[in-house]
Parts: structure tokens; C-alpha cells; sequence
């Protein structure tokens, strides 16, 4: 559990509103119940960034044709060049 509160502090810059023994301990049912939806708060929000982020840096796709050129045009489902390829 310390390692989890050294995570709040460190990547979430979140410091709990109380000690590991009083989370522990009898009693402050409300005060616990709303730590654990701040930190699964916490959580969604670094991962949609994190999503966000990854979706972003993604690498598009490129077609080559049969020479080694970047084909222009659409993509079929298997990758062949649909643009000026009459050729069966």
C-alpha cells in the first residue's frame, strides 16, 4: 500500500487524506469510499490522455507497388492498390 501512495504522489501529484494505518483502521467508511473514486478518477483520466496520445503517434499506413513507388489511392483488405490496377 506505501508503494501505491508513493504512486499518488510521484505521477498523479495527489496526496491522500490520510495515513496507510488510518485507511486501515475502523471507521472513515465515507472518507475511504471517496479516496478510492479519486484515485479510480485519477486512473481513467491518465489513461485517456495516455490513449490520446497513442492513437496520435500512430503510424499510417503505406501501400507500396510492385516497382518499390508509394502507391496513391485506396487500400484494399489486403493491401493491394485499388487506383489505375485493371490488370487481373
Amino acid at each position: 500500500m506505501s508503494s501505491a501512495y508513493e504512486i499518488l504522489g510521484l505521477l498523479f501529484k495527489y496526496r491522500p487524506p490520510f495515513s496507510i494505518d488510518q485507511f486501515f483502521s475502523l471507521g472513515l467508511t465515507d472518507r475511504k469510499l471517496a479516496f478510492v473514486l479519486d484515485v479510480i478518477s485519477l486512473i481513467k483520466s491518465k489513461h485517456a490522455v495516455l490513449n490520446k496520445r497513442s492513437s496520435s503517434l500512430k503510424p499510417k499506413s503505406v501501400t507500396f507497388k510492385d516497382d518499390g513507388e508509394v502507391a496513391e489511392g485506396s487500400n484494399d483488405n489486403l493491401g493491394h492498390n485499388n487506383k489505375g490496377n485493371n490488370e487481373q
